[in-house]
């Protein structure tokens, strides 16, 4: 039949343009009119730069930005700033995505990471600064994911407008009474652009999620403890307990190594020969048993 002779000469030119569609590089939004322009499917949308609005009020309104931000702070009190950065975190609509806490010269420390809407990111920081003594260091940076965001745009109208070709042409197939090899291979087709298309989706959402949250490391770290006019540091007798209960779980961990060295270094070796000793003694007393 007709429809039938026609079949693998257009797979292979939609399996040719599929594998363009997945192996296509990241193109800028003219590169990608001019594909266009070249007899790609009339069903392909068109994506215009600009229209991708995720900035926190600058000018880069028009890009899609991931922010990152990295703070070092000096405070007074570090569990009340883990306080008060989960209410103002809360109150920006974000969430703490990580926390750690540690102690070192008996001093709290933390590092937590915040994430917020990006629209929030100036006014969050402001909220941060005004919550230390000290900012010790600060770090902003902007990874561009404009021209990505785009491209993927394009190579999903591509697969779609495929896609729906190949729909067109497997109930061609089946109409005709094609044969059972031919509506397989046609299916696996879309099958196969089904699922590049979900994957360019994928993406596409994790870049939307990165743009409109921005992500904010904080590593809080507290004040020095007062010094005495000599030079040595204020006494405190909790310091001191905890210092003292310390070396106490240290001693008795030594005194448990040691005896567990002496159970199998001494112990053990003085039992095995013992017990040769009493076979041996065994052994002659029943031999001297039999010569009597």
């Amino acid at each position: 039949m007709r429809k039938t002779r026609v079949l693998l000469p257009l797979l292979l030119v939609l399996a040719l343009l599929v594998g363009g569609c997945a192996a296509a590089p990241v193109a800028t939004n003219e590169q990608a009119t001019d594909q266009y322009d070249r007899g790609v499917p009339p069903s392909a949308p068109t994506v215009k730069e600009g229209s991708y609005g995720t900035g926190d009020g600058s000018e880069a309104t028009d890009r899609m930005i991931i922010s990152t931000v990295s703070l070092v702070i000096l405070v007074e009190d570090t569990n009340a700033t883990l306080t008060e950065l989960g209410r103002l975190v809360q109150a920006q609509e974000g969430y703490i995505s990580d926390s750690q806490q540690w102690l070192s010269n008996e001093q709290p420390y933390a590092r937590v990471t915040l994430r917020v809407p990006a629209a929030a990111l100036t006014a969050t920081l402001e909220a941060i600064r005004g919550l230390a003594l000290r900012v010790q260091s600060e770090s902003i940076s902007g990874q561009d994911v404009t021209e990505e965001y785009i491209n993927l745009d394009a190579r999903i109208g591509y697969l779609e407008a495929t896609q729906t070709e190949l729909l067109a042409l497997l109930t061609d197939v089946r109409e005709s009474g094609g044969k059972a090899e031919d509506i397989l291979a046609v299916y696996d087709k879309i099958m196969q652009v089904g699922q590049e298309i979900e994957s360019l989706k994928g993406r596409q959402k994790y870049l939307s999620t990165m743009t409109a949250m921005a992500t904010i490391s904080v590593e809080i770290q507290p004040k020095a403890a007062p010094v005495s006019a000599s030079g040595d540091v204020e006494w405190s007798p909790r310091v001191t307990l905890s210092r003292a209960w310390r070396a106490f779980v240290s001693a008795l961990k030594v005194a448990v190594d040691i005896v567990i060295y002496l159970v199998l270094f001494l112990a053990i070796p003085a039992a095995l020969i013992w017990l040769v000793i009493w076979l041996i003694r065994r052994r002659n007393r029943a031999k001297q048993g039999e010569t009597k």
